[in-house]
């Protein structure tokens, strides 16, 4: 069996529920735009779930066959 990853340039929405341990926000968490947000939560998710999702357009920009390394004896 072969596998590949495919990325995807994707249009629509998705909603993601993100996890984080208990700690406090940034204090200019209010002033900073989501891209900012977003990338704060990032770094620090335990995991998240995707909510919901709507794509309205995807297009494959890449195509890669994924392989795996063998243990060295």
């Amino acid at each position: 069996m072969k596998q590949f990853r495919v990325s995807y340039e994707v249009k629509g929405t998705r909603v993601i529920n993100v996890f984080i341990e208990d700690q406090d926000l940034p204090d200019n968490w209010e002033s900073l735009e989501s891209e900012k947000q977003d990338e704060w939560l990032y770094e620090r998710q335990n995991y998240s779930v995707i909510q919901f999702e709507d794509i309205d357009y995807g297009k494959a920009i890449s195509v890669l066959p994924v392989v795996y390394l063998s243990e060295v004896k």
